[in-house]
């Protein structure tokens, strides 16, 4: 148990951050024998110090727990203060991740768990790596060829969402039947065709806080396709990721021109994309990519049954 710090921060995309949890509580549970009670608390709704009280006191029978906590960037001066009375005496069987989307490297929280504990600022790099590998992987698994010009435009449209990726790339490589090079032609006519997996139209109607008609094309959707959870899933999170980067920008104040450069969104998509921006608090974005994460950790993991869980997903973003 001494070989685990008892905090640590991770900063990033919330993929990245999963991941990177889940490398580490499997290594607690190599050493720690039993069931480890987890707890999740949103920094939004649960204030620090409480859950620093609670952290002191392990659940019966318990060898250990562990405390996620979301929105770690949202905690304010006194929080911090309150951790750093915790930190010299921190309960050694209680492990506590704070968990942030964005986060400055230096100064605040940073700095207080950099002295204590095990800090992480997760690359959206990575991302970019994995993508391609994936896509290069994928071409050298089928016998496929495609040029490095039109591998990266892929990535570029779809690196953010990496289950969206995949399953494009198996329609591309089915579509493209005999033929050895998937070429931009090939890429065009499949794109008139076949389609990309769109939830693009449940995007749209989720924005409205139409329930009943993103309910319907939700079902339309997973009707086509029995398969397509997890891209659907990853499509979302991309969009909502925008969302949620927007809106955090414009809550800062950035101007609206910085703010469509960092999400990448054309000048003529600009003033829709704002609209639907503006009609979700930071609160409720954070809670929608929660929330699509773990949809996708336990339909991956076979816990849940991912079209249920996304109809009830729907339900919390349009109430």
């Amino acid at each position: 148990m001494n070989a685990f710090k008892a905090v640590t921060l991770l900063a990033g995309d919330s993929y990245l951050a999963e991941e990177k949890f889940q490398n580490i509580l499997g290594e607690i549970k190599k050493k720690i024998p039993g069931e480890i009670p987890i707890q999740v608390f949103h920094l939004t709704e649960t204030s620090l110090e409480p859950i620093l009280t609670e952290a002191r006191t392990l659940p019966f029978l318990a060898e250990a727990q562990i405390f996620r906590l979301k929105g770690a960037e949202r905690l304010k001066k006194g929080d911090l203060e309150v951790l750093k009375n915790y930190l010299p005496s921190a309960f050694p069987s209680t492990f506590i991740f704070f968990e942030a989307l964005s986060l400055e490297k230096k100064g605040g929280l940073a700095d207080i768990l950099a002295s204590e504990g095990n800090v992480f600022f997760l690359d959206e790099g990575q991302k970019q790596v994995s993508g391609m590998h994936l896509i290069q992987e994928k071409l050298k698994n089928f016998g496929k060829t495609m040029s490095p010009l039109m591998q990266q435009e892929l990535m570029e449209k779809m690196g953010e969402a990496p289950a969206l990726l995949d399953s494009v790339l198996d329609q591309m490589i089915q579509y493209a039947g005999e033929e050895k090079e998937i070429t931009e032609a090939a890429v065009e006519s499949f794109a008139e065709k076949v389609g990309v997996p769109d939830g693009f139209e449940l995007t749209n109607a989720l924005t409205r806080q139409d329930a009943g008609e993103s309910i319907r094309i939700l079902k339309e959707l997973l009707s086509e396709n029995d398969q397509d959870v997890i891209s659907l899933i990853g499509l979302l999170h991309w969009q909502f990721r925008r969302f949620w980067l927007a809106r955090t920008l414009l809550e800062e104040g950035a101007p609206e021109n910085l703010i469509l450069k960092r999400c990448g969104i054309y000048p003529k998509q600009a003033p829709y994309f704002m609209r639907q921006v503006r009609r979700f608090t930071l609160k409720k974005l954070e809670r929608a990519i929660e929330g699509l994460f773990q949809i996708d950790w336990k339909a991956k993991t076979g816990r849940t049954e991912g079209g249920a869980a996304l109809e009830a997903w729907v339900c919390e973003i349009t109430s």
